[in-house]
């Protein structure tokens, strides 16, 4: 409606209204009336009210958003349960759950028919199946659903939303078309009736005729029949108040005539929307009782198959799987006692190159220092002579070995009478080694046991013959250093050709005095190391040994054996023997290293080319040497 026609007809056929609501009509009122309208087109004392049309279009545009709000709803449930499908059905894949188990041999078998409900029962493999079953029919159920909401939920809501805005339209436009027509037939009786006013203006009309306030009320009490109290002439024919009347109750007529023609149309289009809006009520409760009825069924087939589901978890016994797997003999018996070491056979364990020929304690004498060192040494057949630091060394970790075919063994010393040699001093039961190393002193605990390590270390070696025998070697004992530290007569033994290496590097413990008949071997073991120790007597005072040795070639006295010709005899060094520990210390290390001992031999053979003569050291230990 126009700004001219509202302002027109605000204080007469229509009414003012100036708020809009959101589908561009006039704003629906907040509350209701006491009395309903009394026109389509609301004047006189309702002139302020909204078109009865204008708030049954704004109702009805109200239930099409309510259906599109449920449509949206309905469509977003759809994608839900779409989406929940493609889930569950990934989840029942084989890189999720596989089946057969990787390693079904060692669990119960699958069963032949598997499925909540089932009725049969397995292990968890039977349960992995059952899980797997149940995630695919939920899949389908929700993909079902998801399609039925589509087509029987959704479908019709769109359907309504349609046929409301359709609906909506169409009375919008009829009603607003002929609104206009009667709005304009309004306006043209308010002009006429204005003019009828014009032309009895001059005349004197009784206050109880009504006047020109009766028409313009339309009233209809005064007669007009009636004259005039004071008639006056007309000025013109146009200007007769007579014709003015006529063309007034001509267009009252017209304009009723529209005025019924709308309040038909509109009666007519309140009960189409009353029936439309009935239908829309109808099919959304149809559509929402469809959704309930498939969602109920889905959501009671899938407690169903996982109550049924859970009942076979909660049946199933914790250790039946393990019951099972213990009777496929993969697991060792709780009897089966543990293995001996002894009593594994390998081939090669007992032959006769695997066992020792002999073993026991000697002492070899260092290169540099002149001292003896104590060790277990093992011989075995293959001509090897391994040397430890103490029995519980380990046999496969040799310090020093010497393969013996490649050596030469001295000749078998023989004792003077009562072992005793000239001027009463004792003879040291010692033999040499000569390999392509150089030589090695041995010194055993008694001439026996000398015999019995010679003896055997002949068969696999050279023997260098007695022939001529030369001044013994004189070993002088000090009280200090126990029964066999040594100095070393320079004239009696040469040096030797090479540096010595001790790989373990511990220090030499003193073997125990010979005794008359030696004892018997312990076994290997700590215990019958320190027993023996134990059983040994107190070291004596100082006393003096000769050895007789062989000459060489130049007349030289070299100790035991002969170097070859071509070696060569640096100045002899004399030295001076540390203390030496008892034996039961063998195992203890040594202090210091092969290049503290060299750099002591050879600040003693700068002393001798200086001319002064060489001084004993005292107090300082044997330092370990190299592996050889």
């Amino acid at each position: 409606m126009s700004t001219r026609r509202q302002t027109l007809f605000s204080g007469g056929f229509l009414g003012a209204n100036t708020s809009v609501s959101v589908n561009g009509n006039p704003a629906s009122p907040s509350h209701g009336h006491d009395q309903p309208p009394n026109s389509p087109l609301p004047q006189g004392e309702q002139a302020g009210r909204s078109r009865p049309s204008d708030v049954l279009s704004n109702r009805l545009h109200e239930v099409k958003r309510i259906t599109k709000s449920l449509t949206a709803y309905f469509e977003g449930l759809a994608a839900a349960h779409a989406s929940h499908s493609s889930t569950l059905s990934k989840l029942s894949t084989s890189s999720i759950i596989q089946l057969p188990l990787p390693e079904q041999s060692l669990f119960l078998p699958l069963p032949p028919a598997s499925g909540p409900g089932s009725g049969v029962s397995g292990g968890w493999a039977g349960v992995l199946a059952d899980l797997n079953e149940m995630n695919k029919q939920c899949a389908e159920q929700h993909g079902e659903l998801s399609k039925k909401v589509t087509k029987d939920v959704v479908t019709p809501l769109k359907k309504l939303r349609t046929d409301i805005k359709a609906h909506i339209t169409l009375m919008e436009k009829e009603v607003t078309k002929l609104s206009d027509l009667v709005i304009k037939e309004r306006e043209s009786t308010t002009t006429l009736i204005s003019t009828l006013s014009k032309s009895l203006a001059p005349a004197s009309v009784p206050a109880a005729s009504g006047g020109a306030l009766s028409y313009l009320n339309l009233s209809s009490s005064t007669s007009s029949t009636t004259p005039p109290a004071t008639p006056l002439p007309a000025q013109s024919a146009a200007d007769d108040p007579f014709l003015h009347r006529i063309n007034v109750d001509n267009q009252v007529k017209t304009m009723t005539n529209k005025e019924n023609e709308l309040l038909a149309l509109v009666k007519g289009w309140q009960d189409k929307s009353e029936l439309l809006e009935k239908n829309v009520w109808e099919k959304v409760s149809e559509v929402w009782r469809i959704w309930e009825e498939t969602n109920s069924n889905l959501l009671l087939g899938n407690q169903q198959r996982s109550v049924l589901l859970s009942a076979n978890v909660d049946s199933l016994p914790v250790d039946v799987e393990w019951n099972y797997f213990t009777k496929l003999n993969h697991l060792l018996p709780a009897s089966l006692a543990p293995t001996k070491a002894e009593d594994v056979e390998y081939e090669g364990r007992n032959e006769p190159l695997t066992n020792m020929v002999r073993e026991g304690y000697l002492e070899r004498q260092k290169r540099f220092v002149r001292s003896w060192k104590a060790a277990f040494f093992v011989l075995t057949p293959s001509g090897n002579l391994h040397e430890y630091p103490t029995p519980d060394s380990p046999l496969s970790k040799p310090s020093v070995s010497i393969h013996l075919p490649a050596c030469t063994l001295g000749p078998m010393p023989t004792p003077p009478d009562a072992n005793v040699g000239k001027g009463g001093k004792q003879v040291e039961a010692m033999f040499t080694i000569e390999g392509p190393d150089g030589r090695n002193v041995y010194r055993a605990r008694s001439w026996e046991e000398l015999s019995e390590w010679w003896r055997v270390i002949e068969r696999f070696t050279k023997v260098v013959p007695a022939t001529l025998s030369s001044p013994p070697i004189v070993v002088e004992h000090d009280a200090a250093e126990g029964d066999i530290g040594s100095q070393l007569n320079q004239k009696d033994v040469p040096p030797l050709p090479h540096d010595e290496v001790d790989a373990e590097g511990a220090k030499s413990p003193d073997l125990p005095p010979t005794p008359s008949s030696p004892p018997a071997l312990p076994p290997r073991t700590a215990s019958s190391v320190t027993s023996i120790t134990d059983s040994v007597p107190t070291t004596p005072t100082t006393t003096t040994s000769t050895v007789p040795t062989t000459l060489d070639e130049g007349g030289g006295d070299i100790g035991i054996t002969s170097p070859p010709p071509e070696s060569p005899s640096p100045p002899p060094i004399l030295t001076e023997e540390p203390d030496s520990p008892s034996l039961s210390a063998m195992g203890s290390p040594a202090v210091g290293g092969p290049k503290e001992e060299e750099k002591e031999v050879k600040g003693i053979v700068e002393t001798v080319e200086e001319g002064n003569p060489p001084e004993a050291k005292e107090g300082k230990e044997d330092e370990p040497e190299k592996k050889e």
